[in-house]
């Protein structure tokens, strides 16, 4: 019979618990040095190019693993007890107020009217041409998230369809949006739309590989990776827009690694996890964001040994990300389990405390966060 080992951690008695801090936005982001945010940019697309070719160069460098399954939606955002302002993940059925919101690939979006629980009305359909991956929705106006599946020539594509639905039985499309990418995640954050796409780097091919960045200014690459001469497999697109505003221009990122990546927003924060199999570690990048505004802001970052289970092996609550790992034994040589936290102050990561000491000899197979506890 196989055993399994629960293993509940009081997070407050190691230490790991900070009063909260309160975020400062200065220094402006635009002069935050890369030796904090562990990014870097590019000034044009020459520059670029030639950090693309000298991973061609590096043959049999290693490589970021790339065969883990892109991570899916069932993501839990941290809670933030210090402000009103709301994450919300996505779905395909979302409740506000008295209407109920449906999208499927048959059915199309749905709008319904449930003011009588037992007899909801159906108020209104809308069609829908590509395969629907989730929807979000802020006040009346709903954006449903799709596959684009019209042109498979363009490779993997991501569309926000955002309309309008003030008089819930005329809804009327504002506008639709498309981007390159698979569809991993996103958040609403208050009124501003956060997404996370991905897309597979051909990096031999320069041509193809710009045709997936985009603009040229907007990507950035970890420092980490260079240091370890590791060659990047997937291009994260870290898109933001404001749901009050859907013709404006969006703001968006690139960045550069792996495909063992993972996504948690907060209502001020926005996370990407990046694991590096040739060192057997895990990097977090941590991003300022707005719920006002759309903005994504490279802030801070920090590295834990090991690599993470899934979304649910981090989190953040108090003004303290937690993050369970397990080092990988064919670098190190043994198996070794980690909850290491950090104080998220002045939008920076400050390790507080480590703990190496969980079940020697065995693997983090499942993690969950509860207020103090980690289970």
């Amino acid at each position: 019979m196989k055993k399994v080992l629960i293993i509940c951690i009081l997070l407050s008695a190691a230490g790991c618990r900070v009063n909260e801090a309160s975020p400062d936005l200065n220094p402006n982001p635009l002069t935050r040095p890369e030796t904090l945010t562990g990014l870097r940019s590019f000034e044009d697309c020459q520059q670029l190019e030639q950090y693309v070719q000298s991973l061609n160069d590096l043959g049999s460098g290693p490589l970021v693993d790339n065969m883990t399954p892109l991570p899916d939606s069932s993501l839990d955002q941290a809670a933030d007890t210090a402000t009103e302002v709301t994450v919300e993940e996505g779905d395909i059925v979302r409740q506000v107020g008295n209407r109920l919101y449906i999208a499927s690939d048959r059915a199309g979006l749905l709008i319904y009217d449930t003011s009588v629980p037992a007899f909801p009305q159906l108020l209104s359909q809308v069609s829908l041409e590509n395969s629907v991956r989730e929807l979000q929705v802020d006040g009346t106006t709903v954006a449903v998230i799709s596959a684009e599946t019209q042109h498979p020539e363009d490779g993997p594509q991501t569309m926000i369809s955002f309309f309008d639905t003030t008089d819930a039985r005329q809804p009327d499309l504002i506008s639709e949006q498309v981007y390159e990418g698979h569809y991993t995640s996103s958040r609403l954050v208050g009124h501003i739309l956060y997404l996370a796409l991905s897309d597979y780097l051909p990096i031999a091919d320069w041509n193809a590989t710009q045709s997936i960045l985009g603009a040229c200014n907007d990507v950035m690459v970890p420092l980490r990776l260079e240091a370890t001469e590791t060659v990047p497999t997937t291009a994260w697109h870290l898109i933001g827009l404001d749901m009050r505003a859907t013709t404006q221009a969006p703001v968006q990122l690139t960045i550069l690694g792996s495909a063992k990546s993972q996504i948690l927003a907060s209502p001020e924060h926005f996370y990407l996890t990046n694991y590096l199999s040739g060192p057997d570690e895990t990097t977090i990048h941590l991003f300022r964001i707005s719920a006002q505004q759309a903005s994504i802001d490279p802030w801070s970052r920090a590295n834990v040994p090991g690599d993470i289970i899934n979304q649910l092996a981090i989190d953040e609550a108090d003004s303290v990300f937690r993050i369970a790992s397990t080092s990988n034994p064919w670098v190190t040589g043994n198996v070794t389990n980690y909850l290491t936290t950090f104080e998220v102050a002045d939008h920076s990561l400050r390790q507080l405390g480590q703990v190496h000491t969980i079940t020697p000899g065995e693997r983090i197979t499942a993690a969950r966060f509860t207020a103090d506890y980690a289970f």
